[in-house]
């Protein structure tokens, strides 16, 4: 198996069976990773019951304290074996289409400077729209989301910027492309296969905050000291920038 698909989980029962039936539902081989971050609810439960049905192709990580995202995702990959040479994260409350991994991985084999290949979005649940992502600008990408969260990048991009940075409860994603462009730098690639989504649910309620975009205005002060010697070296961490900088992490 060439792809990984690594699942987060915390207090998502509600929403896993879902998205584990379309990963399970997928037409080409992966290893499918959950990790249950400490969760209250059962998804501990769903979780093992899940993997013991196919352990070939699924694992179990459970973690005994909550670590958030980028820590329980460290977790997964931990849990990859070596051979795997593409990670692809898919929240617990999302879920993709049967073909998305065949798709990723001929796109991958069809231009090896690839190192980013993703689907545009449909939403589902309180909206049911379609979202096709603005052609990448790498000059451009501190200030646009370009990515989404469910697009598979080649392992190396991981190696060469470490991962996640685990201080960071959000935009942990974000964050980590603009470290790997200055890195290495990316090639992305959106696929354009009729029919062919990521599903993101979309909860209903506000989402849009004066908090929330105070955070963001923090997040790309943060990201304009990105540097490629910072990056290669691993040497910025967001909770150490909101100490300096006086504020919350």
């Amino acid at each position: 198996m060439r792809l990984a698909i690594i699942t987060t989980v915390y207090n998502h029962a509600r929403f896993l069976p879902e998205c584990l039936a379309s990963v399970a539902a997928q037409t080409s081989p992966c290893l499918h990773v959950v990790v249950d971050d400490a969760s209250p609810d059962e998804s501990r439960e769903l979780i093992v019951r899940y993997a013991r049905e196919e352990p070939r192709q699924r694992r179990a990580v459970l973690l005994n304290q909550n670590a958030g995202l980028a820590g329980a995702f460290h977790a997964g990959v931990a849990a990859c074996t070596p051979d795997i040479e593409w990670f692809l994260k898919v929240d617990a409350d999302d879920k993709v289409d049967p073909r998305y991994v065949a798709e990723i991985l001929k796109a991958a084999d069809a231009d090896r400077r690839r190192n980013v290949i993703f689907a545009p979005a449909k939403h589902f649940g309180a909206r049911s729209d379609e979202f096709y992502y603005p052609p990448f600008k790498a000059e451009k990408m501190r200030r646009v989301f370009f990515i989404p969260g469910p697009a598979a990048y080649r392992r190396e991009l991981w190696d060469a910027v470490g991962g996640y940075d685990v201080t960071m409860r959000s935009a942990e994603d974000w964050d980590f492309y603009i470290r790997a462009q200055e890195a290495v730098g990316l090639v992305p690639h959106q696929l354009r296969v009729p029919g062919l989504f990521w599903y993101y649910r979309v909860h209903s309620g506000p989402r849009a905050s004066s908090h929330g975009m105070a955070r963001l205005n923090q997040l790309w002060k943060y990201w304009d000291g990105h540097t490629r010697q910072s990056a290669l070296a691993r040497s910025r961490s967001w909770a150490a920038w909101c100490a300096q900088a006086g504020v919350a992490a």
